[in-house]
């Protein structure tokens, strides 16, 4: 029996001006006259392209370097909030790159073990290799410096990680959430990464603002978070929204944008009314419109009712020119899926083009009680 549609139903919608299928098709775009056979080939070779990159990415040398540092380990514990944000925000780019958490609008827990004192580590401190521990160097003025190999196996120190700043905010007794941080690690002279995070928070520890800004070269990756409420009367709407996006250079390799209306101060009973964004994978965008709240008042909801209340479709970001549109359906043997219908009435699972995206866009689904 499919499931209703749960209260952070995470479906996307890309808002009017900015809708692939609002757009009217201009004869003179560069897609406007491709066949539907040139479409598919396309959907193929993002799909390609966007495995490539994400190889290209894990591979870069200031991932290598961030990775080294981490396996070294700091001088100071584990548990502090450099050391768990750093861990934080790499898990949370690990799970938008691979698709296991791209269309959530709860964003990564930055909730930390212990406190840690910028002013109490300010200096310079080299790793020995021999004596398997940091040196304390010389000092410095106001930044803590780490000298170190570049490469897990490597023996020579070649990278330089700098600490320009830390806060952070107590919750209760000894929880600890970072308020900001700002660092950059260089091989030789060439920055090879960078870090720097804002939030803020509720009384409760709920992130109301989150800007991630985390450069792997020639990567960028960006995330804005918001969480606001308006209380009329005994009515409490809030929007919550999440963009995302990740750059090789100035070239989009993948963005999201996900908003998400409705009663939602409650984490463990909220109601969802709309829920709206896109993905964009390259040039090619999906768009998707949840009116959630008419949804879930049907029980045990048709295909009809899906495709009347969920609306999707995919198409060029460039120049707005459609390639299919998004029909949810129910497989007798394998329960409700999408198929992608195409302007000349033929149709295709959606898997054949985004088969590891889509089981990954599944599982998200899945998680938030959404049985597709």
């Amino acid at each position: 029996m499919k499931k209703l549609l749960s209260v952070f139903a995470v479906a996307i919608f890309l808002t009017a001006t900015m809708l692939v299928s609002c757009k009217k098709t201009d004869n003179s775009s560069p897609h406007a006259n491709l066949t539907v056979a040139q479409n598919k080939t396309n959907l193929e070779q993002t799909s390609s392209d966007l495995s490539t990159q994400m190889t290209t990415l894990q591979s870069a040398p200031g991932m290598t370097a961030a990775t080294s540092i981490m396996n070294i380990g700091f001088p100071f514990s584990l548990k502090s909030g450099v050391v768990q944000t750093m861990n934080s925000v790499n898990a949370l780019v690990k799970s938008k790159m691979d698709g296991t958490n791209l269309l959530t609008t709860k964003s990564v827990n930055l909730q930390v073990d212990a406190q840690f004192v910028f002013s109490e580590w300010i200096g310079i401190y080299t790793w020995s290799p021999t004596q398997n521990e940091w040196l304390k160097t010389s000092n410095s003025a106001n930044t803590i410096i780490f000298k170190y190999p570049s490469t897990p196996t490597g023996s020579t120190n070649d990278a330089t990680l700098t600490l320009y700043s830390y806060t952070e905010q107590l919750f209760g007794t000894s929880t600890y959430q970072p308020t900001s941080i700002s660092l950059d690690i260089y091989i030789a002279s060439v920055k090879q990464m960078s870090l720097n995070l804002t939030a803020t928070y509720a009384t409760n520890g709920q992130p109301t603002y989150l800007n991630i800004a985390y450069f792997v070269n020639p990567f960028i990756f960006s995330e804005v978070y918001t969480n606001s409420s308006v209380t009329v009367g005994s009515v409490t709407t809030s929007t919550v929204s999440e963009t995302l996006s990740l750059l090789n250079s100035t070239t989009t390799i993948l963005a999201v944008s996900t908003t998400v209306t409705g009663n939602l101060t409650d984490i463990n009973n909220p109601t969802t009314n709309t829920v709206s964004g896109y993905i964009q994978m390259e040039d090619i965008k999906l768009s998707m419109n949840v009116d959630a709240k008419d949804l879930n008042a049907i029980t045990n909801p048709t295909d009809a009712q899906y495709n009347q209340y969920i609306v999707m479709n995919i198409g060029y970001a460039s120049d707005g020119v459609k390639i299919a549109d998004f029909v949810y359906y129910t497989d007798p043997s394998t329960g409700g899926n999408f198929m992608l219908k195409f302007p000349d009435g033929t149709t295709s699972t959606a898997q054949v083009y985004f088969a590891t995206a889509m089981t990954n866009l599944q599982t998200a689904f899945g998680k938030l009680g959404i049985n597709l």
